[in-house]
């Protein structure tokens, strides 16, 4: 290498770390002096800064309000779907009966987690997806703040990491995803709303707290206008049937009449249409999570803990003809105890229960391992108006879990 090169190369050198030690110095200088004040903090693109929190909020709301040229247009976005997928978040909330549907993400690091709406999805997770690397790229590039943020690589150190999503029970959203690993405290409280609920639980805790279904829609259709007749009057004939009567329009046909029924009878009022709303909970929970529900109804429940189902993969090196019966059933994944808390009590209705809690083999002496339903001790299965329409269903498969209910 030439020496003028090399004379050039060291100039560089010597430039660049004594501009990153000038920097150094400013931001020890800008914290010493500005105590109170977060240096790292930034509002960018999404974002602002509220009582040092860092806060990115999305709407989801069915309907948006954007400004474009200076005039206000109302945009549909149609979101059937919210998906959660967190993992070591120090607080999470899911709140429904709001005025609008967001998202609120505190102090999450921009790029290192995605927040979008598409195809009727809003998906939020901190988890890498190849499908998402867009958007964590466009998140990073987009909230560039300065040269300042590469000397406290993660600004967040110290700060509660948490999520807040509020729902409009009003709005069109069909089904909630929810997937956490490492999550001490999740709620999800006062929904009220027609909802399929998918919870996976990893080593997380979540309590369902003053969610229950709407009451049955009555829809009474609107009495049927009467127009008046101008044809010319038929001839009279000698007492005619009722078959040969032809139906009122636009009446629905009337029940045959005799001739000396008075044929100016009013029809019978239809029956209403009845439409049923409903909040159903599908729940896996493994590694020792905890899932409780507190005043809460459900139109039903089907929990899987600390199991896992059998695949075709599962049975390959097996023998004999009923290896394939075997495929679609549960086996015991030995995963760290679980709980299952239910309070139904608010409901106002009776389950029906189809309860198989079967421990691991090494943990069948714990007594704590048991199914506990009114403040009574129940058999590794329980059966209790089991499939019986009439009675909404809790449908549970778990293995080495403490299961307690109140009915």
């Amino acid at each position: 290498m030439k020496p003028a090169t090399l004379i050039v190369m060291s100039v560089g050198l010597i430039i660049t770390v004594l501009g990153f030690a000038l920097c150094l110095l400013s931001v020890k200088k800008a914290e010493s002096d500005y105590p109170d004040n977060d240096i790292f903090a930034f509002e960018g693109e999404n974002y602002q800064v509220i009582d040092g929190d860092t806060i990115r909020t999305e709407d989801f709301s069915d309907v948006i309000y954007v400004t474009e040229e200076n005039e206000v247009k109302a945009v549909e976005q149609d979101v059937k779907v919210l998906s959660v997928i967190l993992k070591d978040i120090d607080n999470v909330e899911i709140i429904g009966n709001q005025t609008s549907s967001k998202v609120m993400v505190y102090n999450m690091q921009p790029g290192l987690y995605a927040c979008r709406i598409g195809s009727g999805v809003m998906k939020l997770t901190n988890g890498f997806e190849q499908a998402l690397i867009f958007d964590y790229f466009s998140d990073a590039i987009g909230n560039f703040s300065g040269i300042r943020k590469y000397f406290n690589p993660d600004f967040t150190t110290g700060k509660e990491k948490k999520v807040i999503i509020h729902i409009n029970d009003e709005d069109v959203l069909k089904r909630i995803d929810l997937n956490f690993t490492n999550c001490e405290n999740v709620t999800v409280k006062n929904l009220t709303c027609s909802l399929d609920c998918k919870v996976v639980l990893d080593n997380s805790n979540i309590l369902f707290e003053n969610c229950k279904f709407k009451d049955p829609e009555i829809i009474w259709e609107d009495d049927p206008v009467s127009t008046p007749d101008v044809s010319p009057a038929p001839e009279p004939s000698p007492s005619p049937s009722a078959e040969e009567s032809p139906a009122p329009e636009p009446f629905e046909p009337v029940p045959s009449l005799s001739p000396d029924q008075d044929q100016s009878q009013e029809e019978q009022p239809k029956e209403p249409t009845y439409i049923t709303h409903y909040l159903t909970i599908h729940l896996n929970m493994t590694n020792g999570s905890t899932f409780t529900s507190d005043a809460c109804s459900f139109s039903s429940v089907t929990a899987i803990v600390n199991k896992n189902v059998i695949t075709e993969d599962d049975v390959t090196d097996q023998t004999g003809e009923e290896q394939s019966d075997l495929i679609g059933t549960y086996v015991s994944n030995n995963g760290k105890k679980c709980t299952l808390n239910l309070d139904l009590t608010m409901a106002g209705i009776l389950y029906g229960f189809d309860i198989r809690n079967v421990p691991d083999e090494d943990k069948a002496s714990d007594t704590s391992l048991v199914t506990v339903v009114n403040g009574y001790s129940q058999p590794q299965i329980y059966l209790d108006h089991a499939g019986d329409e009439d009675y909404p269903q809790i449908k549970i498969d778990a293995s080495n879990c403490e299961i307690n209910i109140e009915n």
